[in-house]
């Protein structure tokens, strides 16, 4: 066979989004939960000098977005929207993109410490960039969404199916996808499918190593090593370097990207029930600290006394301040946004608690805000709302859901998480002498509107750790 090297030049089109500084800022800044907010604000006083902070008693009056809403939910959407295609014009898909190549980045970003980033996005950019599909992509983000803090896929496949409206084999596709992004691990259903995981990428499953985590993690749990060896015809040896191996992997593929969980919780946002029963969105100003660019200096970048060099410095430092002011009232009216957006899909949840929780996906909260869901993800990361049901994280209200069959004669779906409430309800008021098994749990379900297979049932009933009925049986 001869080989034939040749060169030649050839043309093609490539679209590509590129952020400004100013974009970049914007996103990083409402990324930020409200302790790292606190100490980027107290970093940016100290290094620009024209910013300057209020004290409490000159804090600014309370913008018209503060004053109790409108009685129509979905109308506060529109009237908090006026961002919304600057978010879109400078958004770039897949999110979590650095700055575009040959742009430079404001000193403001280069001199500032960079947040660890951000599992989603990172995940979210390996899809952008894979092979596949854009609809294997849309399967694949309602995939990414759904992974819990560790990196795991506690929800059922089906619901997920349920939720962006996937064949179950078009959502298995897009998980074995998933699976292939690193970190090595993530994606998995379980404990031993994110160590096979973990293994195969390294190249070291074995027919013992997969016999020993597919049916003995349990014995090693409970320091069965005898037992374990002889099972698997190997010497306690040979079975302590496999464990030596399995020590070696991340049962928790995305705990390092975790924010620290010790810190507290501290609300930005307060959804209020009013006199005439209708519930209004508050930014809890008493947290937010008031910052603004001193007169001084805004009169001394105007003022032909003072040398070029100097005037140049001001309105430079100027202008970075009023870019660091307008990303902050963007973030304010996007989580003022998000707030309308759980006011108008979970009022049911307000009014009747955690069993009244309707599905919610992050593509559908983008649509009503008109931003992408990129967006409403870093709204939603690490924020906490204040509810009359009590405090809880943004997050908790996305999650798929069951269509109500015409029996129970539901409106807009029930969420997972509300179904999981139920179950768990269910089993408290059970019999102990006769407990209710996942296939008795998933005929009531049904009963009552909601149509869930036993498999479900079972799935959900281990998320809260709750045992099998066989495990719950008391005779007294």
């Amino acid at each position: 066979m001869d080989i034939v090297n040749t060169t030649g030049l050839a043309q093609y089109q490539e679209q590509r989004q590129q952020l400004s500084a100013h974009a970049l800022q914007s996103l990083e800044l409402l990324h930020l939960p409200l302790p790292e907010l606190e100490a980027r604000l107290t970093q940016e006083l100290q290094s620009n000098p024209v910013l300057e902070e209020l004290a409490p008693d000159d804090a600014l009056p309370e913008s018209p977005s503060d004053a109790p809403s409108d009685d129509n939910d979905e109308a506060n959407l529109d009237e908090r929207g006026a961002e919304a295609d600057e978010w879109n014009d400078e958004l770039p898909l897949p999110p979590g993109m650095p700055g575009a190549a040959g742009e430079p980045a404001s000193e403001y970003l280069a001199n500032s410490p960079a947040p660890p980033p951000a599992l989603e996005d990172i995940l979210l950019r390996e899809l952008a960039t894979s092979k596949a599909s854009e609809r294997e992509r849309e399967v694949g983000r309602a995939v990414i969404d759904a992974l819990d803090e560790n990196g795991y896929l506690a929800t059922p496949l089906a619901d997920i199916a349920m939720s962006c409206d996937a064949e179950l084999e078009e959502v298995e596709a897009a998980l074995k996808l998933v699976q292939s992004f690193d970190p090595p691990g993530i994606g998995a259903r379980d404990l031993a499918e994110s160590l096979k995981l973990q293994l195969r990428r390294k190249g070291g499953m074995t027919p013992v190593m997969e016999k020993l985590i597919d049916d003995h993690l349990d014995d090693v749990a409970q320091n069965r090593i005898p037992q374990v060896a002889r099972s698997l015809g190997i010497t306690i040896e040979e079975l302590g370097g496999l464990l030596a191996e399995l020590k070696k992997l991340d049962p928790a593929p995305a705990a390092r990207f975790r924010s620290d969980g010790a810190a507290a919780v501290e609300p930005e946002l307060e959804i209020r029930r009013e006199r005439d029963g209708s519930f209004s969105v508050h930014l809890l100003r008493e947290r937010r600290r008031e910052v603004v660019i001193s007169e001084r200096y805004l009169k001394m970048q105007e003022d032909p006394s003072l040398d070029p060099e100097t005037r140049a410095y001001v309105r430079e430092r100027v202008a970075r301040a009023k870019e660091l002011l307008s990303a902050l009232e963007r973030r304010k009216s996007t989580l003022e946004k998000l707030g309308d957006v759980i006011v108008a899909t979970q009022r049911d949840f307000l009014e009747h608690g955690k069993k009244a929780l309707h599905p919610l996906t992050m593509k559908h909260a983008g649509e009503l805000m008109h931003v992408d869901e990129s967006v409403v993800s870093r709204a939603a990361a690490d924020k906490f709302v204040v509810t009359p049901q009590g405090v809880f994280p943004c997050r908790y209200f996305f999650s798929s859901g069951f269509s109500p069959s015409t029996a129970g004669g539901g409106d807009g779906g029930v969420s997972s998480r509300a179904v999981m409430e139920r179950i768990r309800e269910l089993i408290a008021d059970e019999d102990p002498a006769k407990p209710l098994s996942d296939g008795k749990i998933a005929e009531l379900l049904d009963e009552e509107g909601t149509p869930i297979a036993r498999r479900t049932v079972a799935k959900y009933r281990e998320a809260l750790k709750i045992p099998a009925a066989a495990l719950r049986r008391r005779s007294w």
